[in-house]
């Protein structure tokens, strides 16, 4: 592991990874490597930096649910494609955080009143 002045400094550049769990697997990755590095304290830096960087594109722009579930890229990806339909279910695209057209039925796709053409079982 760095000296402390190093761990130090990048526990407050990037205070949301978790500095021994990356330390460990940037350990385990260039052990199963066998490569050198000229200077791998500036290897370690760089490789919690990437972990920053890959955290926060992990999180930005995903929307939170009411549930305080936050949306996959596959949920999101999802929503985008129902908002292209020419009568999009409303409550996917506000979960989404995507605008509603006034196209859009207010009911959402299913009613709570009068028959449904759903299968029972």
């Amino acid at each position: 592991m760095p000296g402390w002045t190093v761990i130090d400094a990048m526990r407050a550049e990037c205070p949301t990874v978790d500095l021994e769990a990356e330390h460990r697997k940037f350990a385990d990755y260039w052990l199963s490597k066998g490569e050198r590095r000229a200077d791998w304290t500036a290897a370690w830096r760089n490789w919690i930096r990437r972990a920053a960087e890959t955290r926060r594109s992990a999180t930005t722009d995903r929307p939170v649910m009411p549930n305080g579930h936050r949306l996959t890229p596959a949920e999101m990806k999802f929503a985008q494609a129902e908002a292209l339909k020419s009568n999009p279910n409303p409550e996917i695209l506000r979960a989404a955080g995507l605008p509603v057209p006034p196209s859009a039925n207010p009911q959402g796709a299913l009613s709570n009143s009068g028959s449904s053409s759903a299968i029972t079982a």
